[in-house]
């Protein structure tokens, strides 16, 4: 008789027994999956939902901290990344013009692998600065330019094809478009022909959207031309509130310009006007100023020369018949302003009156000159005031 393999204990009514085990291990991983652990992770971003046509959004993504609630063993193997956060932007509840967006959180935004378990999220509500996007038609393009031409060459036109585009920006933002630009076109010192290229149109800020992406741009190059205007006079740009006379008649001085021979030729002569400057003198004497010229109306022209380009001039205050001024010895040259000597420098004799028509050199006191077309040789010199007043540069 053989000996069976399973002892009584098992053998005998196994089926109940069997069922009874089955039981067991059910109960068991049960009891397992009711002990849960929660887990809060921090910095979760939120990916925001929302018509980037129609909505301008000043950040795309927000962050939230996410409470979880899972196996113990689930959570060790869980990353932030694995939760997945997307909040909604509703363009019904957005105001015109730029305006703070209540942007709530919940739950069900929160996608999370199977047997996780949100229970919390901080903040559930937060604030978002959105705008909605408008369009704004017929903005210029400008052209850039990087690099020179050759001397004496100029652009002499410049096309942009379209000139205008459409352009798609948040309300508050889009007032301040004027204009968009291109990337820069390229010159350089071999350039003496025109060209043609096409160029990306960029703007100041990425949420500045163009209607459409390039522009064709078409530059014409031609060399300028010279002309010479003779025997200019040279006016006096004055402080309206400390007026100076000229004694010495100013010369006539000689202004080239250069510019394309179109533009040369539509300058009026009376639009290119030398003058030198006053307006930051505070004390009278003797200065060497630099003639500068105003080429108002003169557009396309730019100034190449001018002679003589300074000039040596006496000032004395508008309307005085005569005054002493205090100018720096004869061993000093010619300043400019900011190298004047102080208004405190002490005479060296007290102050003479002379008609300015007398015949007979007045007797002067010692140590004193009366101005000859020299420099002086003390600190105190006669000035006479000029025939006539200069007029100032309107």
């Amino acid at each position: 008789m053989r000996t069976p393999l399973l002892p009584p204990i098992i053998r005998e009514d196994w089926f109940r027994k069997a069922v009874a085990l089955i039981f067991a291990v059910l109960l068991w991983f049960y009891v397992k999956g009711q002990l849960r652990d929660v887990e809060t992770f921090h910095d979760v971003p939120v990916v925001l939902s929302y018509d980037r046509t129609a909505i301008c959004a000043e950040k795309d993504t927000a962050t939230v901290n996410v409470s979880v609630r899972g196996s113990r063993q689930q959570l060790q193997k869980l990353r932030g990344s694995d939760l997945r956060v997307t909040a909604e932007i509703k363009e019904a509840e957005i105001q015109h013009g730029k305006s703070a967006y209540d942007l709530r959180v919940t739950p069900e935004c929160v996608e999370t692998p199977t047997g996780i378990t949100v229970v919390g999220i901080d903040p559930s509500l937060q604030q978002i600065a959105v705008d909605r996007m408008e369009t704004k038609s017929g903005v210029p393009i400008r052209v850039r330019y990087g690099g020179r031409l050759p001397e004496g060459y100029q652009i002499s036109r410049c096309t942009v094809i379209p000139s205008q585009v459409d352009v798609r920006a948040p309300a508050a933002l889009l007032q301040d478009v004027q204009e968009l630009t291109t990337d820069l076109v390229p010159l350089d010192e071999t350039l003496t022909v025109g060209f043609e290229v096409e160029k990306r149109i960029s703007s100041a800020s990425p949420r500045v959207i163009p209607g459409i992406a390039t522009v064709h741009v078409q530059v014409e190059i031609a060399k300028q031309a010279t002309h010479s205007y003779q025997d200019l006079p040279v006016a006096v740009l004055n402080n309206p509130l400390l007026q100076w006379d000229v004694v010495e008649p100013m010369p006539l001085v000689k202004v080239a310009v250069r510019g394309m021979p179109e533009n040369l030729k539509n300058v009026d002569p009376a639009s290119i006007r030398p003058f030198i400057d006053l307006s930051s003198y505070t004390v009278p004497g003797r200065y060497r100023c630099r003639v500068e010229v105003w080429t108002s109306g003169a557009a396309g022209v730019a100034v190449e020369s001018v002679s003589p380009s300074v000039v040596d001039v006496t000032i004395v205050e508008q309307g005085s018949d005569f005054m002493f001024s205090q100018l720096q010895p004869e061993n000093r040259p010619i300043l400019p302003p900011s190298a004047m000597p102080p208004a405190s420098v002490p005479l060296s004799s007290p102050p003479v009156s002379v008609p300015l028509d007398s015949s007979v050199k007045p007797a002067l006191p010692e140590g004193s000159l009366m101005l000859e077309n020299v420099l002086p040789s003390t600190r105190t010199i006669i000035i006479p005031a000029p025939p006539a007043k200069s007029g100032a540069v309107q």
